[in-house]
């Protein structure tokens, strides 16, 4: 049987570590859907979204979700939006539900609120409570550089939600509004198309721009109430029209709320807040203005949830002004009555579960195999610290399988340590993002292997490996891969790629791991019945040849 054939789900399927909000081609949000991986943090996380959005009546409407980079912020927010989108909403629920089966409620901490008969609660209200939510990377829209340019974000994809223009507020608002509410927004585009040959949903701006007192003729025609003397005036004049929270966003806010049950929601998830606002103080006040009067003027029916690299205290600033807007930071905290935090992710967990999950024909495969050879899955890879551990009984034995337990802890160490030498890409950090993406590849690479065989550490330096390092990292090993006796031994390049990797960590983990020959025994091992006499013997005989001779190192003092 080969390695491709255990795993429960393709193993040369695209996975994208990183999530984007705006991605919501059907193939993606199907796997978004079923390859989300329940932990018990964010089981109780998504309960927490949940019943706040859905029930809470009083108090601040702004959540804060905060994490480290790959944390899974994104695909946080996503799933929160799957499970109340009326297309997604039985799929969503479904997926949460069978994650629940493995949540521990006996946990120290565990919550009294994570039930199945609440989640069946919760799963009803989403269906008889109408809830709407408009989700977007703040970084990906238009920033015009104005002091109130997160109050014109939230209004373009307010507008975006309303079936209206997205980029321009005083057209969305002043013309396609009053149409729409006649019935007779899609009449007015039809006209458009037929009399001068454009498409208004993708051309009106430019449409407007140059030709606007035809497309006014227009809407005159279809809407004879219509003032296009005032309409032209105001259109013409963007500087007639004032865009601000109080003039513009919580009154359109308010009117589209007047038609609406007073049990409707409507949710704003927002990602990547924190690297917009960055060190820039009048953004800050200006989102922390919206959260405000939000939470004031629209009787907790409009939600604002924002995702965050750490937490408010955590994010870096510029060197001018951080005192004030580390201030202003500690002010906005308190606009948000619920915080979520999802920083203690188990990275090795969730990657497991979304690579190498397995199939009934794999778990039965690997189950005999386990049972056959115990002593020696448990104490062939053992390191001599507790941190990196091999297997510890026959579940971590099919879930990790081909890789070891201690692999994935130790190349999210080489990942960290790599960084802060400048050796890979920005991209590349110790997070469950840049671990996904390195084990998945690596899976990939193997797929064609028999099982029986086990992933050595090495099978990490590969193509994706190699194609993230900087030209400093890439310098860094070159010297040891182009001597002659490692390009004419695929042993001893093997050697060399494992001691790149781990005489680079940093000083605190090569106390704890060591890159010495008993470590990179195990390292290198690929076999069970492995000799590992033999094994070290084929390291050393590398390592004199790679070494500099007594003579050599002579002539270098």
């Amino acid at each position: 049987m080969l390695l491709k054939e255990i795993f429960a789900r393709p193993i040369g399927r695209d996975i994208n570590p990183a999530v984007v909000v705006s991605d919501s081609k059907k193939d993606t949000v199907d796997a978004e859907i079923e390859e989300y991986v329940f932990t018990d943090e964010l089981i109780e996380r998504l309960f927490i979204m949940l019943e706040t959005v859905l029930n809470k009546k009083t108090g601040k409407t702004g959540i804060w979700i905060n994490g480290y980079y790959g944390s899974g912020k994104s695909h946080f927010i996503k799933f929160v939006h799957y499970l109340l989108d009326n297309g997604t909403t039985d799929l969503a629920f479904a997926a949460l539900e069978k994650g629940m089966d493995s949540y521990n409620s006996m946990k120290v901490g565990a919550s009294e609120n994570v039930t199945l008969s609440n989640l069946k609660l919760l799963q009803k209200r989403v269906k008889s409570t109408q809830c709407d939510d408009i989700m977007f990377n703040v970084e990906d829209e238009t920033d015009d550089g104005s002091q109130e340019r997160l109050t014109r974000i939230f209004l373009n994809m307010f507008n975006k939600f309303r079936g209206y223009n997205s980029n321009d507020i005083p057209l969305a608002i002043l013309l396609e509004k009053p149409l729409d509410k006649q019935g007779l927004l899609e009449e007015f585009k039809q006209q458009i198309q037929t009399k001068l040959d454009f498409n208004w949903d993708t051309d009106a701006a430019d449409v407007a721009a140059f030709q606007l007192q035809d497309v006014l003729d227009i809407a005159k025609e279809v809407y004879p109430s219509l003032d296009i003397v005032s309409l032209h005036s105001k259109l013409s004049n963007e500087d007639s029209y004032k865009i601000g929270i109080n003039a513009t966003l919580i009154p359109e806010l308010q009117s589209f709320l007047k038609d609406k049950d007073k049990d409707y929601r409507l949710l704003f998830l927002v990602d990547e807040v924190s690297q917009y606002v960055g060190s820039n103080k009048e953004i800050l006040l200006n989102f922390q203005n919206i959260i405000e009067r939000v939470s004031q003027d629209c009787k907790n029916q409009v939600w604002i949830a924002c995702t965050a690299q750490q937490t408010l205290d955590e994010v870096s600033f510029g060197a001018d002004g951080v005192t004030d807007v580390q201030d202003e930071f500690g002010k906005i905290l308190g606009r948000f009555d619920t915080r979520i935090s999802l920083q203690s992710n188990d990275a090795s967990y969730i990657v497991q579960r979304r690579v190498l999950d397995k199939n009934s024909k794999g778990m039965a495969a690997l189950t005999e195999m386990y049972s056959k050879n115990q002593d020696y899955i448990e104490n062939q890879f053992k390191i001599s610290h507790e941190l990196y551990k091999g297997y510890q009984d026959q579940e971590e034995f099919i879930i990790g399988y081909p890789f070891v337990p201690y692999q994935f802890k130790l190349i999210s160490h080489v990942f960290e340590a790599f960084q802060q030498l400048r050796f890979v890409i920005k991209e590349v950090k110790d997070n469950e993002r840049s671990v996904l993406g390195i084990t998945h590849f690596t899976a990939k690479e193997h797929a064609g292997d028999e099982i029986g065989g086990f992933m050595p550490f090495d099978a990490f330096y590969n193509q994706q490996f190699h194609t993230n390092l900087t030209n400093r990292g890439s310098k860094a090993i070159l010297n040891g891969l182009e001597l002659g006796y490692v390009k004419s031994n695929p042993f001893a390049n093997r050697v060399v790629k494992v001691l790149f990797m781990i005489s680079n960590l940093l000083e605190n983990q090569r106390q704890t791991f060591p890159s010495n020959i008993d470590n990179l025994t195990v390292l290198l091992m690929d076999k069970l019945d492995q000799n590992k006499k033999q094994l070290q013997k084929d390291i050393k005989d590398c390592l004199l040849y790679t070494s500099p001779s007594p003579r050599d190192r002579q002539k270098s003092r």
